[in-house]
Parts: C-alpha cells; structure tokens; sequence
C-alpha cells in the first residue's frame, strides 16, 4: 500500500504590529507581535523603494530581525511572514504583516584621529564607507570634562580646530548629518571619541640681549597664559650636535661655558610635566 500522504502544514497566523525600531546606516531592526500560536519561523524581506523583493532572512528564535547589508540613506519596504514547515521559503506561508518603512541613517563616522596639535589648535581625520549618504559632518568638542559644544561642520574628512587654550584636554567627535539645514538634519550614530592634550605655547621672539666671550644673554616671549612649567634652552656650535644647557622659570636665561669668538646657535623650548626634559 503507499505511505499516507503527510499531512499538510497549518497555516499561520500572519504576524501584527510590524515596525522598524531603531536604524543606522547599513541596518534596520525590526519587531513584531506574535499570535498565540507560535511558527516555525519568520521570514523577513526587503526591498528600495520601487525596487523588487529581496529575501533577508529568517528567524525562529524571538519576534526580532536585524536587516544587515542596506545603503546609507536609503528607503526601504521591510514585510515579515509566518511559515510551517520543514523548509525554510517553501513551507506554509502566512499572509504578509503590513510593510513598514524607514530610511536609513548616514554611515557613522569611522577611526576618528588627532593630529598635528600645537598650543593652540588640532586637526582631526577620521574616515567613512563610500556611499556615506551624508550632506555634511558635525564635529563637536569638550574641554576637560565639561560639556559637549557644537564646534563647527565640514564637508570633508578633516577639519581643524583653532584657538583652543594651551597645555589643555579636549575631546572630540562627529556625527555624519543629512537635510537641508545644518545641526538639525537626519545624524548618524556618534564616532569614536578622540582625546588630545594641547602643547605649551611655543616662545618666539628669541633674542640676544648681551654677549661676552663666554656666555650669551638671551630672552623670549610667550602668550599668557601658556601653559609651561619651565623653559629648555640648547645650544650648538654651527655644525655641532645640540647640548642641553639648562632650565629657566622666567623668559630669561644666561648661557656660560661657551669658548670665545664662537658661533652658536640657541633655540627654546617651553614644556609642561613634572620632571624637566621629559
């Protein structure tokens, strides 16, 4: 006798109250209320608006999917299914759930950077997928703890930040933004956070006040504040290695132990920290 026929799936429940909760620039998450009846599985598809369906994946595990994979912002139809049966695709398949639709977020900004800071400024990079879907990015600052502030926008991977205070801490970061409207668009997910101390103001103006035949008078300027705990001062004879000379607490110093009808050159530095010359 032939084997009985197995006996066809039920049919499902559709699921209800279909929605995307939360998006970036390549994902969407979605959730769904479940019948009574619990499934096999769920079957989640999607598609850019106007374009053709494409299979996401499924799940049997909770009412929860993350679609992976999307374009920065990007609309998108999502529908969910219910399914019996052994094969995944090919059992019994519910009606669809409403579509709901989101657009995605600008790609988040990657790998964010200091670079090239001096007493009183920083460039930051930081880097981004291509498409990024974003009109401009956002790049906000604080300093030593404090609040977070709007520093600027910059249509490009880089931006510096100038008149920042000497020998001080500040943290950065930014957001890729979309709209018509600066800091009041569509933002991305925030970056990294990147922290850099500033340098103490580098002296100018280095001049010699007076010469004798084994020493040499020197004197500097410096903004105030600037942020040093002392001054370095070297020398070299033309040609010769550079030689620690000493440190100073004023803008002043004296060099000796120089040998007579020499010429030298002198150079300053200002540092910051606990022990001098590190």
């Amino acid at each position: 006798f032939p084997e009985p026929a197995a006996p066809a799936a039920a049919v499902p429940e559709a699921p209800k109250n279909f929605r995307a909760v939360s998006y970036s620039g390549e994902t969407t998450n979605l959730n769904w209320d479940a019948p009574e009846t619990q499934p096999d599985r769920w079957l989640i598809r999607y598609r850019p608006i106007g374009g053709s369906w494409i299979n996401a994946g499924t799940t049997s595990l909770n009412n929860y999917y993350t679609v992976t994979g999307l374009s920065a912002s990007t609309s998108y139809d999502f529908i969910v299914y219910a399914e019996n049966g052994s094969t995944a695709w090919s059992g019994t398949r519910s009606a669809g759930s409403s579509i709901a639709t989101a657009m995605t977020l600008p790609t988040t900004p990657a790998n964010l950077q200091a670079h090239d800071y001096t007493g009183t400024s920083v460039r930051v990079t930081w880097e981004t997928a291509t498409p990024h879907g974003a009109d401009r990015w956002l790049i906000q600052c604080r300093k030593n703890g404090g609040a977070w502030t709007n520093r600027n926008i910059s249509t490009y991977k880089g931006y510096v930040a100038s008149s920042l205070d000497v020998n001080t801490t500040y943290e950065f970061r930014v957001y890729a933004e979309r709209g018509s409207t600066a800091w009041s668009g569509v933002r991305s997910a925030v970056s990294n956070t990147v922290s850099v101390t500033t340098l103490p103001a580098q002296p100018t103006n280095l001049t010699v006040t007076d010469r004798q035949p084994f020493s040499i008078s020197l004197s500097w300027s410096t903004p105030i504040p600037h942020g040093a705990d002392r001054w370095l001062i070297q020398r070299r004879a033309i040609g010769g290695a550079w030689r620690n000379c000493g440190t100073s607490t004023n803008t002043s110093f004296v060099v000796t132990d120089l040998s007579p009808n020499t010429t030298y050159e002198i150079r300053v530095y200002s540092e910051a920290g606990l022990v001098a010359w590190s």
